[in-house]
């Protein structure tokens, strides 16, 4: 079965609906199902994950092989001058960044002690600050160097 963006416009209820009713489908009557996705926490829930960017195949594997590709933790920084602060950051802090609107994102293996590095060493800069666990849309991030939209 392929779907082009089946839970489009369908509010939060319905959505979770045709997701459990699409898994029924999959699981109980040996269906396989193609969809496609711009919200990343619907493509979590598939069996395998596509990324494509600009036509181009970038990765595929299940949600969690894709996760596992970002070096840890992800930080969240918020700001104005993000370019600006990510330079610096890149610079002071030994580390890569990728830059989308107003946020960076930072991957850490100690995500925790390098949200205080960052605090204490651009206190000024910083509106807010998030420390996660990997997404899917971290991933996309990565690969593509966009924010997914």
């Amino acid at each position: 079965m392929l779907l082009d963006e089946p839970s489009s416009g369908l509010d939060i209820g319905v959505r979770r609906q045709l997701n459990k009713y699409l898994t029924t489908l999959a699981e109980n009557e040996g269906i396989s199902i193609l969809l496609t996705t711009h919200l990343m926490d619907e493509a979590d829930e598939c069996t395998r994950v596509a990324i494509l960017d600009e036509g181009r195949l970038v990765a595929i594997g299940t949600p969690d092989e894709l996760k596992s590709r970002i070096g840890g933790d992800v930080v969240l920084v918020e700001t104005n001058n993000g370019q600006s602060l990510s330079n610096k950051i890149e610079e002071e802090l030994n580390v890569s960044t990728t830059v989308t609107d107003n946020f960076i994102h930072i991957e850490s293996t100690r995500g925790n002690e390098f949200i205080k590095d960052i605090m204490v060493a651009f206190p000024d800069d910083i509106q807010s600050i998030r420390l996660s666990k990997p997404t899917l849309e971290d991933v996309f991030i990565k690969l593509t160097g966009n924010k997914f939209v």
